[in-house]
């Protein structure tokens, strides 16, 4: 039993899909969902990369059909932190 009447989907700036209902669909493990709450249809983006920049989109197939778009902006090379416990 479906908990949506409607098919939720992420696509990339070249409106290549990323994920459609609870699924990734990009053969790509950093792309994922987070679904906090059943409304709630997150794309979830790790180890982002210069080339990840660009306009993601998400789309619901209602009449009409709805869709959110996000602008992500990449900003140089990730920085690493390393975690020093001072107090062992």
């Amino acid at each position: 039993m479906r908990q949506c009447a409607f098919e939720v989907a992420w696509l990339d700036q070249k409106s290549f899909p990323l994920t459609y209902e609870d699924r990734r669909v990009i053969d790509d493990s950093r792309f994922g969902l987070i679904r906090p709450d059943v409304n709630e249809w997150n794309l979830q983006m790790r180890e982002v990369r210069l080339e990840d920049e660009g306009l993601y989109r998400c789309t619901v197939n209602t009449n009409p059909v709805r869709n959110k778009l996000i602008m992500l902006f990449v900003r140089g090379e990730p920085l690493w932190y390393i975690s020093i416990d001072f107090f062992k």
